[in-house]
């Protein structure tokens, strides 16, 4: 498979996001994620993805042009809009409301309607923990989406909808949990379908995907659906549902105002090592606290990934679209 470097990455997502209608800032904010997504081993979440806003953008179900506006302030709970602004602009903004608002209140709720598709919530948990307070997150697809059965289910109910938690260590990597209520996100499966490969039907059965840990992640969806979709007014799943924007629930706590800073630090690095510091299976693979594996930000411009086949193939063809600069994906036909 051809490779890219993570800054000629950058410099595409960024030239493509621009070309969409986003400001710089805007596009800068989305290609790091995208790209991050893609050096930290999940493409389901990375440049494939500027396939889909630049479809979303023709369609007016992303507007990248749009700004997010706070709707509702009550102090340590806020309502946002994003206007179908590209997700991850308008997510980064409601995390840093979030945490801003713990750090002063020591609790606060930032519910999102119309966002346009944010991405991996980790980036989001990861974000709060550098400002030094835990994230819980939660995203449906306002209703749209329909891709996961209920257990024994014949036909679709619900959306991956994932959840993100983050909890602040002394120093980066922090723990970040980051997980679809389905077995796969779609993403996932989308990869292994655009490479040829097979989808497993423990993933997928009847073309449909399955929840996760059966009635356990079943019952996480609802939770999640009830929060991002219900409460946060976005839209929840139905037999007519609006259009595919993404809602989102944030639930932030300073965690200052619960113990001693240091104390609380000692405490979790106390429990992680505990934790880790178990005899292993012959064989088995190295445990990593989850969280480790997001690559730190600003990325490293020397490191780069792989590209499959295909989605060179369709960006080179959103390229040609858009009047991007196609040369940045490597040697190939323009």
């Amino acid at each position: 498979m051809p490779s890219i470097t993570t800054s000629r990455a950058l410099v595409f997502a960024r030239d493509v996001a621009e070309r969409l209608g986003a400001s710089p800032a805007d596009a800068d904010r989305t290609a790091e994620l995208l790209v991050r997504a893609e050096v930290g081993g999940h493409p389901s979440h990375g440049l494939r993805r500027l396939v889909q806003y630049a479809a979303a953008t023709r369609d007016g179900t992303i507007v990248t042009s749009a700004r997010a506006e706070v709707v509702r302030d009550e102090g340590t709970t806020v309502t946002v809009d994003g206007h179908r602004a590209l997700g991850q602009v308008v997510c980064t903004f409601a995390t840093d409301l979030a945490a801003e608002r713990a750090r002063e209140h020591g609790v606060a709720a930032v519910a999102v309607r119309r966002s346009g598709h944010c991405g991996r919530l980790a980036d989001y948990a990861d974000r709060a923990c550098g400002h030094g307070v835990i994230l819980l997150a939660f995203a449906n697809d306002s209703g749209a989406e329909q891709t996961v059965a209920p257990p024994g289910g014949l036909a679709a109910r619900l959306s991956t909808n994932p959840l993100a938690a983050g909890i602040p260590r002394p120093s980066p990597p922090h723990l970040v949990v980051d997980l679809a209520t389905s077995v796969a996100a779609f993403g996932k499966v989308r990869v292994l379908q655009d490479s040829g490969e097979p989808v497993s039907e423990e993933w997928m059965r009847g073309g449909l995907l399955q929840p996760l840990g059966g009635a356990k992640g079943f019952a996480l969806a609802l939770l999640v659906e009830a929060l991002a979709g219900v409460v946060s007014g976005a839209g929840a799943v139905s037999a007519d549902p609006g259009p595919d924007d993404q809602g989102v629930f944030l639930l932030a706590f300073d965690p200052a105002r619960f113990g001693e800073p240091a104390g609380l630090a000692d405490r979790l690095e106390a429990m992680l090592g505990y934790v880790t510091d178990v005899p292993r299976e012959p064989g088995a693979e190295p445990l990593r606290i989850p969280g480790s594996g997001l690559p730190p930000l600003p990325l490293d411009p020397d490191g780069g990934f792989e590209l499959a086949p295909s989605l060179e193939s369709q960006l080179r063809d959103l390229a040609r679209e858009l009047g991007a600069d196609a040369a940045q994906l490597g040697p190939g036909p323009i």
